[in-house]
Formats: C-alpha cells, structure tokens, sequence
C-alpha cells in the first residue's frame, strides 16, 4: 500500500542521491503500527521498486502535462477537504 511505498521511496532516495549514498545500503525498512505495537519489518524486492519508480514518472508526466482529472470515489470523496464544493463528489 501507499504506507509500504512510502519506505520505498525512502530507500530509493537514499540508495540513489548522490549526497545520501554515503549512508550505505538500506538493510531493511520497517513500519511501525503505533495502534497496535506490531512491527513489520521488510527490505523491498527489485520489482516493487521499480514498479514505484514506473507509477512516480507516471505521476511526474501527469503533473507536467497539467492533468489533474478528478478521480472520484466514496473513499476518497469521504476524507477530502473540498467534498462540500466539489462538482465531482460521490
């Protein structure tokens, strides 16, 4: 999910930026679920971080070609700031 991408991209950016690779590599990433007190603790395999680098140009293309469709859903719609104005709501 977004929160295991999140760890990714921070391993991406630090096994790739030239001013953190210094740090060495990343030997494993972990998520702490502070509800709960569970650890999940995981390096991330060659295809997760590229399908990430792939869905991050994605995204990059989206934002500088100025596409900003409206995606509606109900869970999205359901937590977004603008849900009381918005045309595109569900």
């Amino acid at each position: 999910g977004d929160d295991k991408n999140q760890l990714l991209l921070y391993k991406l950016v630090t096994e790739t930026l030239p001013q953190y690779t210094n740090l060495g590599k990343t030997s494993k990433l972990t998520y702490y679920y502070l509800a709960d007190g569970i650890r999940t603790e995981f390096v991330g395999k060659p295809a997760e971080l590229e399908k990430l680098k792939l869905d991050m140009e994605k995204t990059i293309d989206k934002i500088q070609s100025r596409d900003f469709t409206a995606t509606p859903s109900s869970r999205i719609c359901a937590n977004c700031s603008f849900r009381d104005i918005c045309e595109f709501r569900v």
